[in-house]
């Protein structure tokens, strides 16, 4: 005769070994002019939020200049705050990811970029708004094509490694819940 035993787990994986990169992928209400809109492009407040409430257990990736051959990351959070889309990837143990994870801590890798489908839009004073985006992906980049889309903190053992960032306000830091230097 056997017997079973049915129980419930919680599986928390601790991620505080220098892996984890925290950001703001995608700022609100900030234009850019680096695509191929004349007035430019620019997300409207909550633009994300169908999409990261949507995403059922499984967020977009982390690649490197958006070269999907190689995911170099996971998502392990997400938020659609008021100040953009906001998010903790942990970045994958292999060649690539320390190769990432050293660019960062240099400074190299410092900015974030969105691949996104956009679900509803239009244009406002001259300028492409996106009111709706499904996100498909994030990428580290030098150079993000909208100010303020950068990376914020690598932690290990709870606490930032990564140089204090100046240019980074720190109250917009408090508001997004990211930590201050």
């Amino acid at each position: 005769m056997s017997e079973t035993t049915t129980f419930h787990a919680e599986l928390r994986l601790d991620a505080s070994d220098g892996r984890v990169l925290e950001g703001l992928a995608v700022p609100y209400g900030t234009v850019s002019m680096r695509g191929p809109y004349p007035g430019g492009e620019r997300f409207a407040r909550g633009s994300f939020k169908r999409s990261v409430k949507n995403q059922a257990g499984r967020l977009p990736k982390l690649f490197r200049n958006h070269d999907h051959g190689q995911a170099i990351g996971t998502a392990v959070d997400m938020r659609d705050t008021d100040e953009g889309l906001v998010a903790s990837w942990r970045i994958a143990d292999t060649p690539a990811g320390n190769a990432v994870l050293q660019e960062v801590r240099e400074g190299v890798l410092d900015a974030l970029s969105v691949g996104f489908q956009s679900v509803r839009e239009e244009a406002v004073d001259g300028v492409r708004e996106i009111r709706e985006a499904r996100l498909l992906e994030v990428s580290l980049t030098p150079l993000p094509a909208y100010e303020g889309a950068l990376v914020m903190s690598l932690r290990s053992a709870g606490a930032p490694i990564v140089a204090p960032r100046p240019d980074i306000d720190p109250d917009l830091q408090l508001r997004i819940g990211q930590l201050v230097w």
